[in-house]
């Protein structure tokens, strides 16, 4: 089943959302609601959404 990871570049105001699986995820996650640091920047974005 898929679900949804989300991912910010503050410096650049950039918004990522990706629709993931435990394989394809780009971060890894240790902790709830604690920020990843991307490990596969090739993942393929659904869109992007500029603020």
């Amino acid at each position: 089943m898929n679900s949804w990871e989300f991912s910010q570049d503050k410096e650049n105001g950039w918004d990522f959302v990706f629709m993931t699986n435990e394989a394809s995820e780009i971060g890894e996650y240790t902790e709830l609601e604690k920020p990843s640091t991307p490990i596969r920047l090739t993942t393929r974005t659904d869109w992007i959404t500029k603020r």
